[in-house]
């Protein structure tokens, strides 16, 4: 610029611009300062980067804009009121540029547990201010619209019994969806990958429409939305991810943690036991168990969640056997014996719901996978095998064998005889 001159106005900020010859720049002076209007709308959904951009006159690199939450009982005073502190940070600093007539201010990934609206107080820090407390925060920007699921909360529920998942927010729509996966993924981090690949413990009764995510859902309004008799077949800890760009074909589109699902019951075991022995049948996990859980024998070949009711197997273990021992993390059957009669592979079916098994039309989930082996051989007194006496001293007498001693069963100094050609039986064991 080369010797500037001459004044000029804007009608909108009314700033006064003029040329300043002696270091060849132009000058402004302000005519108003701070955010306008103060009546600006911004929408940011919960779990996303949010980025505003908020309209003024006089901006700098050292504003900070900060939110008071808006609870529609009074109005919200800047500068007086609470500032919110869900957020990543309560003060946030502007973006560094050039403009002073606007400013970007990046909050990053927000993620409210109690999603709302907020009015945007602004606080202009070119004018000796540290923007570091309440009342520093005088101008009013406009109001911010945090919309989507609240964040951060847990559903528990017990596996292989149907619960309900809702989710509660601000503007939901029939399209959302949502999409379990387990805990160490990430929502939305796999690309293009269709959302047919569901985990293969979900299940939802009647409902065909899992290949487009978990939706629509079966209850809501713009507040809450409700997706009923979920089951998850087995103890495990996962994330929903959420999704309001239908019809949201694929992982990528989930990229909204919305909520947590904790789901308790037995960690799937194995277990080696034998026919007509008896043992404890232990089921351990993550935690869920109570006096009213419940536990039935099958067939391996058939799955916990199509039952396989048999007479022999019921008899082994009823139906309405109560555990012999509980702990947070544990539950036990004791004494339990199974029949020569059942297949060589069982699994145990836990059910948690409280009514047991009647509850759930005599479906579980798997807990312990039991391979059964014979027994051991039964005892018996015939032949030198299997003998129960013992024979201090044997003598041979040409092809027979006698106890020298007293061997429990014959006689002392001669015992019975024993051996082949056709001796007389003895009673005691021969070396």
């Amino acid at each position: 610029m080369d010797e500037p001159s001459q004044l000029a106005a804007s009608a909108t900020t009314r700033n006064i611009f003029f040329g300043d010859r002696g270091n060849n720049r132009v000058r402004v002076i302000f005519g108003s300062l701070g955010p306008q209007p103060q009546t600006q709308q911004f929408y940011c959904t919960n779990g996303l980067e949010c980025v505003l951009n908020v309209e003024g006159n006089g901006f700098s690199e050292k504003d900070h804009i900060a939110f008071s939450r808006d609870y529609f009982t009074a109005p919200v005073v800047c500068g007086q009121d609470r500032l919110e502190e869900q957020f990543p940070q309560v003060h946030n600093l502007a973006q560094w540029s050039r403009l002073f007539l606007n400013k970007d201010f990046n909050l990053a990934r927000i993620s409210l547990p109690v999603v709302g609206q907020f009015i945007v107080c602004y606080c202009i820090g070119n004018v000796g201010k540290e923007c570091d407390v309440t009342k520093e925060y005088e101008f009013k920007a406009g109001r911010l619209h945090v919309v989507g699921p609240n964040a951060r909360s847990t559903v528990y529920a017990l596996a292989g019994v149907p619960f309900d998942l809702a989710l509660f927010g601000a503007a939901f729509r029939l399209t959302d969806r949502i999409r379990l996966i387990r805990m160490n993924e990430t929502c939305g981090a796999g690309g293009e990958t269709p959302v047919d690949d569901m985990l293969p413990f979900v299940r939802v009764p009647g409902n065909s429409s899992l290949k487009a995510g978990l939706g629509p859902w079966d209850e809501g309004t713009e507040t809450y939305q409700v997706w009923r008799d979920l089951i998850i077949d087995e103890a495990t800890e996962l994330k929903v991810c959420w999704c309001d760009v239908a019809p949201c074909p694929y992982d990528s589109h989930f990229k909204v943690e919305a909520m947590y699902l904790s789901v308790g019951g037995p960690t799937q075991k194995t277990q080696v036991v034998e026919f007509g022995q008896r043992f404890d049948l232990l089921l351990e996990g993550p935690g869920g168990f109570k006096a009213a859980d419940r536990v039935r024998l099958q067939d391996a070949q058939v799955p916990c969640n199509s039952p396989q009711r048999r007479a022999d197997l019921e008899d082994a273990l009823p139906l309405d056997a109560t555990p012999c021992e509980i702990s947070a993390t544990s539950v036990r059957w004791c004494g339990v014996k199974i029949p020569l009669s059942a297949p060589s592979s069982l699994v145990a079916c836990w059910c948690g719901a409280l009514g047991g098994f009647n509850a759930t039309n005599y479906t579980g989930v798997p807990a312990v996978w039991l391979t059964v082996n014979p027994g051991p051989p039964l005892q018996t007194d015939a032949g030198p095998v299997y003998r129960k006496g013992f024979c201090p001293r044997v003598q041979k007498y040409g092809s027979c064998k006698y106890c020298d001693g007293d061997d429990g069963g014959g006689k002392d100094g001669k015992g019975s005889w024993g051996g082949k050609d056709g001796c007389p039986a003895s009673t005691c064991r021969t070396r």
